[in-house]
């Protein structure tokens, strides 16, 4: 009969198999008990054969068969040795709470672990632990199910287990629900994410409005927050933030921020189509608000004569710069712009000592570079002093001109340290409470040092004659033409790329006539994620969270991601409900697991570089 049940076996005929072990055993599992059946031969000499008792491989065939209830039985059967007994007593537990007996099953489990404990069998006690929880939390047994992880963290950190200590960690500090899996597995991905982008999403999210805020205020924090999101990548939050944006400065009337907002949002939302709809319709509607642009057919005709025309007119004022010119004597004879002499004299006097060399502000007018050193500074300083009182000047221009030059260059000099200040906090991810004013501040000089604004254009023509100040209005009107003229090809352009949009976006409409547009897939996928993202906004639960975690890590978005693995996290492991001290410990746990000198789990030394 043994001999039939090994044949039947090692035909995978598991019925005929059973019923040759049924044939031997006669009713009695003591007898299945004491039979060990070779189950594998020995392949070299000195090998011993592999071997289990015929009740393991008659329990086995019976679960095949589907008679769990008959396995379940013969499982409970003592075996020769208690560690072998554990492991029958592991695997009928979790038949019984197959079938629906979790409360058996973890009172089975329980006996067990002691069984294992008295052998030293750690790595089974440590699986018949997790067993036993996980029956208790079935069976509504959430003491039962604290009481157990207590005793599961206290033996891991017994055999300094690392590995085994995390999810344990974990199951202590998530509701009693939870599976320790599910945000090991969150942390395990939010990780490498965290060290990326972690600290500047934290700056993002932390630009939150505040209840005394003003308009401007909220334009400047808004714009900084623009910023950030560029600096993170975090797509979806930006362009969030730029339809704001566009929004407030539309109520406020700030047509210059508008036309900067909806040309940066145009450019962010190319390759998704849902975005670059809305991006388009926003800056469609401020080119609309302007004044008609009067086309005639000549543009149509002859294009390049705008071009040649402009041409012309820098042509004519650079000649008319140098008619301009004023002649300076000795010691320095020779004849100069105005403009650059006054902006770089301005410039000398507010450079700063940096490292043995001075650093001036940024030029307009003016054409010395911007670091100097002390020998060069000193040279030219004495050079533009000599030739500026050597001018033929009138007395306002003398008295008036080197203040506003002062000023202008004063005015670049802050705009670049604001600027850098910045960029010294993206660098570290850290801001203070007087980053918005400094941005504000920005948004000032940004605006007051526009190219075609008034104050560079009044600069420009400081000092010239009727006639000089004749050839600029001309070049100024011809470049403000060419400027609207852009803006009107521009608003044509959006008349005919707003249907092919709209076909990309209706893709999943049945048409009989072919589209002028086909959506991509990575356009499909962008589309996807934004979707998912306004579905995260406006409901934020667990299933939008780990939909809109899918798709961004489809799309390779690593930002948003890292913002629905945190949400996810907190319903999990909700702040202030846990240990402090036990956090802590987890923390540190994580970094030492995932430092280059963790090997099999043990708690090595933190990485230098952490």
């Amino acid at each position: 009969m043994v001999r039939q049940g090994r044949a039947a076996s090692a035909g995978l005929d598991q019925r005929r198999a059973a019923l040759a072990l049924q044939r031997f055993a006669q009713g009695s599992a003591e007898r299945l008990n004491n039979q060990q059946l070779t189950l594998k031969e020995p392949q070299s000499a000195g090998e011993l054969p592999f071997q289990r008792s015929a009740l393991d491989v008659q329990a086995a065939q019976l679960e095949a068969n589907g008679d769990a209830v008959a396995a379940m039985e013969l499982l409970q059967t003592p075996a020769a040795t208690p560690l072998l007994t554990a492991q029958r007593n592991q695997q009928a537990a979790a038949l019984l709470a197959a079938a629906g007996r979790p409360d058996r099953a973890a009172a089975l489990t329980g006996a067990s672990i002691d069984l294992a404990a008295a052998q030293e069998a750690w790595g089974l006690s440590e699986s018949l632990l997790d067993d036993q929880r996980r029956y208790q939390l079935s069976a509504a047994d959430v003491s039962g199910a604290e009481q157990t992880n207590q005793r599961r963290l206290r033996l891991a950190r017994r055999l300094a287990d690392a590995m085994a200590e995390r999810p344990a960690g974990l199951a202590a500090i998530a509701p009693p629900t939870a599976d320790p899996a599910v945000p090991q597995e969150l942390m395990d991905r939010r990780d490498p994410r965290e060290r990326r982008s972690g600290a500047l999403l934290d700056v993002l999210v932390g630009l939150d409005p505040s209840p005394s805020e003003s308009p401007a205020d909220r334009l400047a924090r808004l714009d900084l927050a623009v910023v950030v999101a560029r600096r993170l990548g975090h797509r979806e939050r930006l362009l969030d933030l730029l339809m704001q944006q566009e929004r407030d400065a539309r109520i406020q009337e700030k047509s210059w921020l508008r036309n900067r907002i909806t040309e940066q949002a145009v450019l962010q939302a190319k390759g998704n189509p849902l975005r670059e709809l809305e991006a388009l319709y926003r800056r469609q509607r401020l080119l609309l608000e302007e004044p008609r642009f009067e086309s005639n057919v000549w543009l149509a005709l002859d294009p390049e004569a705008t071009e040649l025309k402009l041409e012309r007119l820098q042509r004519q004022e650079e000649k008319q710069q140098r008619l301009e010119q004023r002649w300076a004597y000795d010691p320095f004879p020779g004849s100069f712009s105005l403009p650059q002499v006054l902006e770089d004299r301005a410039r000398l006097q507010l450079a700063q000592a940096s490292d043995g060399t001075w650093l001036l502000p940024p030029a307009v007018f003016g054409e010395l570079p911007r670091r100097l050193s002390a020998e060069a500074y000193q040279e030219e300083s004495q050079r533009l002093e000599l030739v500026f009182e050597s001018l033929e000047l009138t007395a306002e221009e003398r008295e008036a001109g080197p203040a506003r030059f002062v000023d202008l260059a004063y005015k670049s000099q802050l705009r670049d340290a604001l600027e850098q200040r910045l960029e010294q906090d993206l660098l570290y991810a850290q801001m203070d409470s007087g980053a918005v004013a400094r941005r504000a501040e920005w948004l000032q000089l940004e605006q007051a040092l526009d190219p075609q604004g008034p104050l560079l254009r009044q600069l420009a023509g400081f000092g010239r004659s009727e006639a000089g100040l004749a050839s600029l209005r001309r070049l100024h009107a011809e470049e403000d033409w060419r400027r609207r003229w852009q803006r009107h090809q521009e608003l044509q352009a959006m008349a005919t790329e707003e249907p092919l949009l709209q076909d990309k976006l209706n893709f999943d409409v049945p048409s009989p006539w072919q589209r002028d547009a086909i959506l991509r897939p990575a356009e499909r996928v962008a589309i996807e994620l934004t979707e998912a993202w306004e579905q995260f906004q406006l409901a934020p639960s667990e299933l939008s969270a780990a939909g809109l975690q899918r798709l961004a890590l489809a799309s390779r978005q690593d930002a948003v991601e890292l913002d629905a693995l945190r949400f996810r996290l907190a319903l999990v492991l909700p702040s202030g409900t846990a240990d402090p001290e036990l956090v802590e410990r987890l923390q540190v746990l994580e970094l030492r697991l995932r430092s280059p000198q963790s090997q099999g789990g043990h708690l090595g030394p933190p990485s230098p570089s952490r």
